[in-house]
C-alpha cells in the first residue's frame, strides 16, 4: 500500500515538494489536470489508489472552486470521495483562519469557505481520521509569480514591485519546513500517536509586519550585494523556522512581530 498520496500535484506547493523531497519511496503524486512521468493523472476519486495517508492540495489556490455555494458543495462531495481512498485524510486549509483570529479581523470569502469545508469534512466517517492541515504562505527557491518570495526578490532587485498592504502581518514557511512537518505526521501515525485536535497547524508561531520584514531583508542583501533568489529564500527562512509551535509565550519576538496563538497538539495515550 502507498504510504502518502499528494493530490493536486500540478500546483505550486506540490511541485516544490517533488523537487525538494529526496527520498520519494512510498510517495505518490496525483493530479486531475495533468499526467507526467512524475505525476499520475486521474479523472475521478475512484481512480486514486488506496493509501495510508492522503494530503489533499486539490482545491484551487485562487479559491475559484470554493467561493460560491454551488462550487463549495460540489467541492465538498469531491473531497469526501477523496477521503474514502485512505486511512488518514488531511484537507489542506489555511492558517489565515488563525491569523485573522489573532488580529481580530473578519474573514474574506476564501477563508470563510475553507472553514466551512473543515466543518463539513469533520463530520464524515469515510476513513479512520480526518484532519485539517492549516498552512500559511509556503515558499521555495523557485518562486511563483506574485507570491511573497517573488515580491521580495523583485523589490530587493530594484524592480517595480510593491507590497499590496505593507501594514499587514504575514506568516510563511519554507517548503523544507513543510516537509519536516509532513515527516512528523507520518511518524506519529506510524507510531499510533493520534491527535485529540482535528486541526493541524503546520506553521510558525510568529506573525511579521510585512513592510518592516521586507525592509530588513532588503537592507541585509543590498549591503551584502547578494541578490540571488536562493539566498533571499534562505534568508527569509531564518525568520520562519526553529520556533516553538506549542508555547509562544517563551519566544522573544522582535518589535515588528507578534505571537500567533496556536492550539497545542496532544497525542492520545
Amino acid at each position: 500500500m502507498i504510504d502518502v498520496t499528494f493530490l493536486g500535484a500540478s500546483g505550486y506547493i506540490c511541485k516544490n515538494l517533488q523537487l525538494s523531497i529526496t527520498d520519494k519511496y512510498g510517495l505518490n503524486f496525483m493530479s486531475r489536470s495533468l499526467s507526467s512521468h512524475q505525476i499520475q493523472g486521474y479523472l475521478k476519486p475512484s481512480e486514486i489508489p488506496f493509501s495510508n495517508i492522503i494530503i489533499d492540495f486539490s482545491c484551487r489556490a485562487d479559491g475559484y472552486d470554493v467561493c460560491t455555494t454551488e462550487s463549495l458543495n460540489s467541492t465538498f462531495f469531491r473531497l469526501a470521495e477523496n477521503s474514502s481512498r485512505c486511512n488518514y485524510y488531511f484537507f489542506v486549509s489555511t492558517a489565515a483562519i488563525n491569523i485573522c483570529r489573532t488580529l481580530q479581523i473578519g474573514y474574506n470569502n476564501y477563508i470563510t469557505s475553507k472553514l466551512a469545508l473543515e466543518n463539513m469534512l469533520s463530520g464524515l466517517n469515510t476513513c479512520k481520521s480526518i484532519y485539517s492541515l492549516r498552512l500559511p504562505v509556503v515558499f521555495g527557491d523557485r518562486p511563483k509569480p506574485f507570491t511573497v518570495i517573488d515580491v521580495f526578490y523583485n523589490k530587493i532587485s530594484g524592480f517595480r514591485s510593491r507590497l499590496r498592504d505593507p501594514d499587514s502581518y504575514i506568516s510563511a514557511i519554507h517548503v523544507s519546513d513543510l516537509i519536516d512537518s509532513i515527516n512528523v505526521l507520518r511518524k506519529d501515525i506510524e507510531d499510533n500517536q493520534y491527535y485529540d485536535q482535528s486541526i493541524v497547524l503546520a506553521s510558525e508561531s510568529i506573525l511579521y509586519n510585512a513592510g518592516k520584514l521586507f525592509d530588513i531583508v532588503a537592507d541585509q542583501y543590498i549591503q551584502n550585494r547578494s541578490l540571488g533568489i536562493n539566498c533571499i529564500a534562505k534568508q527569509l527562512a531564518i525568520f520562519t523556522s526553529k520556533l516553538d509551535l506549542n508555547d509562544c509565550r517563551h519566544i522573544t519576538v522582535p518589535d515588528y512581530s507578534l505571537p500567533l496563538k496556536l492550539l497545542k497538539w496532544k497525542p492520545k495515550h
